[in-house]
């Protein structure tokens, strides 16, 4: 369906999403609500639930999927912009005990 409506707006399924930044008209930028609400819409194109995905389900994916490959959640911590490592863990879902045991082997 996406691929689809890609071709609809004279857009090469390899090509991205946006061309540009922000409103034409307007020259504004995307409002973190309008980004939300494309994101809602791309999923039901897609054909899966909006409910389930979203533009911080989005945000989390890559450095859960590092963390997953890595276990580096030094990194991740970093690639999300937490001060905090123990938020990084609570925000992975990484178990307290084994965050712990990292946070003591990780220098920041």
């Amino acid at each position: 369906m996406l691929h689809f409506v890609l071709l609809i707006k004279n857009k090469d399924p390899e090509a991205f999403v946006w061309t540009s930044t922000g409103n034409r008209k307007t020259g504004r930028h995307l409002t973190r609500e309008q980004y939300a609400n494309l994101v809602k819409k791309w999923s039901s194109l897609a054909g899966i639930d909006p409910r389930r995905h979203s533009t911080h389900s989005m945000r989390r994916t890559k450095p859960a999927v590092i963390y997953d490959k890595t276990q580096n959640l030094a990194a991740c911590q970093h690639l999300l912009g937490h001060k905090n490592i123990g938020s990084t863990a609570h925000y992975l879902g990484v178990d307290q005990r084994k965050a712990l045991d990292l946070a003591k082997r990780i220098k920041i």
